[in-house]
């Protein structure tokens, strides 16, 4: 639980920028020596996150290692194209409204969306994501519904028959989706057995979906096919892709978002 609070906290301060220890006090319900013991562990391992009167704050240009996000204190591996993830997550947010019933993928494209979805918005989010459950289970306008299974570390995510099921019996309005790559005739792909069960019955149960795929992932196809590319109704990316992609997606009445 610690690993999951403090990989949190280092993801908000990103999304925030420059934030005071009180802020992070009130938006985690800790105390204030709490969030000062997190701090230092956050700071240790992240030198592009520094003290500043009252607070931290993230140095710009600064993201260590490459574009990566690197978390030693969590089992997950590196979060690469920190950046263009956060536009993604932003323009995603932007598209749920009140009292939505959305599914938010497990991965780290989507990892940041609910640091983007206001705290006063009232909605539904399903989900097998462990980073997802605990970014969202102080927000108390949102119902969180989560889905049983058995806990994979290595992605931090519930997988297993009985989260495969539960998922059949729910009804989705908006999915918020992830892929490790996304190709016009592959569509949207993935290479976990078990994630492509929850993926798959995700796409096929919402009535909108919405991929997120930074522009590592565009033009390269895995193992599995979860989702065809006639079913995205919207394609979020961050780089522009060429005329065929466009047209492709206009054939089947679908759009492509730049952010």
């Amino acid at each position: 639980m610690k690993r999951a609070k403090l990989l949190e906290m280092e993801e908000y301060i990103r999304f925030r920028q420059t934030i005071s220890l009180k802020e992070l006090q009130d938006h985690f319900d800790v105390s204030i020596n709490t969030v000062r013991r997190y701090i230092a562990t956050i700071l240790e391992s992240n030198p592009d996150i520094k003290k500043v009167y009252g607070g931290v704050t993230v140095e710009t240009g600064a993201v260590p290692r490459g574009n990566a996000v690197f978390h030693p204190y969590s089992e997950a591996p590196e979060i690469q194209n920190v950046s263009e993830k956060q536009r993604l997550c932003r323009y995603a947010a932007s598209r749920i409204r009140a009292h939505d019933i959305i599914y938010i993928d497990n991965g780290t494209t989507t990892s940041f969306i609910p640091f983007y979805i206001p705290d006063e918005l009232p909605l539904t989010i399903i989900t097998n994501s462990v980073n997802i459950i605990n970014a969202v289970i102080k927000k108390p306008n949102i119902t969180l519904a989560t889905l049983p299974g058995i806990l994979n570390r290595a992605t931090m995510s519930f997988t297993g028959e009985s989260c495969s099921q539960q998922m059949k019996t729910y009804n989705i309005l908006k999915a918020f989706l992830s892929c490790v790559g996304f190709s016009l005739n592959a569509g949207a792909t993935n290479f976990s057995v078990e994630e492509y069960k929850i993926k798959s019955i995700a796409a096929q149960k919402a009535e909108e979906i919405f991929l997120l795929a930074d522009h590592s992932k565009i033009g390269h196809s895995t193992l599995m096919t979860y989702c065809p590319t006639s079913r995205i109704n919207t394609l979020i990316t961050d780089q522009p892709l060429n005329d065929e992609y466009e047209e492709t997606f206009q054939k089947y009445g679908n759009q492509i978002v730049i952010v």
